[in-house]
Parts: structure tokens; sequence; C-alpha cells
């Protein structure tokens, strides 16, 4: 067994559906090692099938510029590709990117068969809050909304450099708990199997100077819920496969972040 295993598995908290999930056990987790894994609540079968509607769905003409799009834009389905700075500046460039974001609300129209997914991610997010579980999933709530995402970092060199979430979330502290938490939904696989997405590079955290590469042992549809405070970014997807701006292959992952009101 690996050594990146062996630390995975000790964080992995398994739930067959969203009421059987415990709270005290997954803060306890986050608490013990920064990070945590929820398995089982998204069924690997549904990534498959969204990844399959999102390409269905994708054409790189609807691309729009890194920056200038409008608050009600980003609250339809909306289609945009980031790219700013340079990979190899990340210890001086926080900001630097190259990647395509779908935002898909799940009020939205469900052109990607995500909306029950991103529902159910939207859901584990309140979970560790402390919120009701329904919190601002399908609506506006005390100045909030849910921006259900995908990321998509392209082969031949898709990235974003290492960062912390050093903002103040929207969110007030509940239970004593006064930190920020991100659950990340595993889209992709890494490795060089048939049913693998990419080979090189991926997401990682850093936790005691060490950088997991999680994508290497983590499941389609696991949650990884990192801590703010945790150092994480994604490596270069593939660079040394040519880089094509119309097509969709690389490295996924999915968010439903709680938004301020725009």
């Amino acid at each position: 067994m690996s050594s990146l295993k062996k630390i995975l598995d000790k964080t992995i908290t398994e739930a067959n559906n969203i009421n059987t999930l415990e709270r005290d056990a997954l803060k306890n987790t986050l608490s013990q090692y920064g990070f945590a894994i929820v398995r089982g609540i998204v069924n690997p079968q549904e990534i498959i099938e969204a990844k399959q509607a999102l390409k269905n769905a994708f054409s790189a003409e609807n691309d729009n510029p890194t920056t200038g799009e409008t608050p009600e834009q980003l609250k339809d389905n909306y289609q945009k590709f980031v790219i700013n700075g340079f990979s190899s500046r990340e210890n001086s460039d926080p900001n630097a990117k190259c990647m395509r974001t779908f935002y898909n609300p799940i009020w939205a129209e469900d052109i990607y068969r995500m909306r029950d997914v991103f529902r159910r991610l939207a859901m584990v997010r309140n979970i560790i809050y402390g919120f009701d579980t329904n919190f601002a999933v399908d609506d506006v709530e005390d100045g909030l909304w849910t921006a259900a995402r995908i990321h998509h970092y392209p082969a031949g060199g898709g990235f974003i450099s290492t960062h912390i979430d050093n903002y103040i979330a929207p969110i007030p502290a509940k239970d004593g708990m006064l930190e920020y938490y991100q659950p990340i939904l595993t889209m992709s696989k890494k490795g060089s199997k048939p049913d693998c997405d990419f080979e090189t590079g991926g997401g990682f955290f850093e936790v005691d100077g060490i950088r997991y590469f999680y994508e290497e042992e983590t499941e389609l549809g696991d949650m990884v819920i990192y801590n703010s405070k945790v150092p994480h970014g994604v490596v270069d997807i593939d660079n040394a496969k040519r880089f094509q701006q119309n097509a969709l292959a690389g490295r996924f992952a999915a968010f439903a972040t709680l938004y301020k009101q725009l």
C-alpha cells in the first residue's frame, strides 16, 4: 500500500446518503488532518454520465474572456476560459492559472446532468458548517447562493498555482468553526489506464510539507474537503501533450461554493 493511500484511507468517511453523514466525525477528521474525503454520496457512474453530457454540449466558441462577465451572467449557464500568469511563477504569483469554468447554477437548465450531484455537494458543505441541509441550495438565502460550477484544466498545461483561500468566507462561524472549508468533487482519475483522464500533474494539497496528489487514489464522486489554510493547487496537466482549446481532454473538478448575493 502506498504512503498516499495510507494517509487518505485514514481520512475517508463513507456514507450511503446525506442523512448518514456524521458532522462531528467529519469535523474531527478535518481538525486532525486538515482535509477529509466523503465517499458514497455520489456514484461514479453519475460522474461518467455528467462528463459525457458536458462533452456533448461543449463548444469552444462559447468560451468567454478571462474577465468582463456580469453578475447576472454567472447566475445562468456561462462558460469562460481563464489564462494568466505562469506555472513557473507559482511561488510568487498565487493567481496564475490556465483553466475553463462552466458555471451551472442549480436553478439553471441542467445541461450537464449535474443538478442532483451539485445539490448533494452543497448539502455536504452545509453539514460541515452546521447549516440547515438545504440552506441556499435552490435559492438565495441570507444574501448567499450556491455557485455550482465545473473546472476544466486542459491537457497541454492546464494548472492553478499553489495558493490558500485567504479571503474571508461569506458565512458566519457556527459551533466554533472559525475556518473556511471547501469541498471539491472528484471528476477525474490520474494514471495511464484507459479509464484515466490524465497522466501527469493533477490536484494536490500540502500538509506538513508533503504534497498529496489525491487523484492518484481517490475515486470518481469522492468529495475532497480541505481546510482553507492548507496550500493547494493543480500542477500542469499532461504538459507534454499539445494544447487544444477546442477539446475537453484533461482534468475536471466540481464545486458548490457559497457566493454573496450579486
